[in-house]
C-alpha cells in the first residue's frame, strides 16, 4: 500500500507545474529592492523620544491611559497598579506573543490567564 501511495503522490507532484526557483527569488529581491517607501506624515519626522511623546499625547487626548516603565519586567506591576487604582479585579488575560512570553507574570499579585484574544 505504501508503494501505491508513493506512486500516486509522485504523479501528483509531477503534474504540478514548477517554475525556476532561482528566477522567482531574483524577481522577489528586485521587487523588494525597488519598492519605494509609502507616503508618511511630516509630523513623524522627529526623533524617537519626541515620537513617543507625540503618541502619548494623542492617546491621552482620546482618554487612553499611558504609563512609562523602565523595562518589560516592570509590566506586570504596572498593570496591577492600573487595575488597583480603578478598583478592578486583579485579573489579566495575556495573549501568547514572544515579547510577552519572557515576562515573569507570576511575580505580580494578579491572576493571569494565557489565551488568545
Amino acid at each position: 500500500m505504501s508503494e501505491a501511495r508513493d506512486a500516486i503522490f509522485a504523479r501528483v507532484r509531477g503534474g504540478i507545474p514548477r517554475s525556476d526557483e532561482a528566477a522567482a527569488r531574483r524577481a522577489v529581491a528586485e521587487r523588494l529592492a525597488g519598492h519605494t517607501r509609502g507616503l508618511q506624515p511630516g509630523r513623524i519626522a522627529i526623533d524617537q523620544e519626541a515620537l513617543v511623546d507625540l503618541f502619548a499625547e494623542n492617546a491621552q487626548a482620546v482618554d487612553a491611559t499611558v504609563s512609562f516603565i523602565n523595562s518589560a519586567a516592570d509590566l506586570p506591576d504596572a498593570i496591577a497598579d492600573y487595575l488597583r487604582s480603578r478598583n478592578m479585579p486583579a485579573q489579566a488575560a495575556i495573549a501568547p506573543h514572544p515579547d510577552l512570553d519572557g515576562i515573569n507574570w507570576s511575580a505580580s499579585t494578579m491572576e493571569v490567564h494565557r489565551r488568545a484574544p
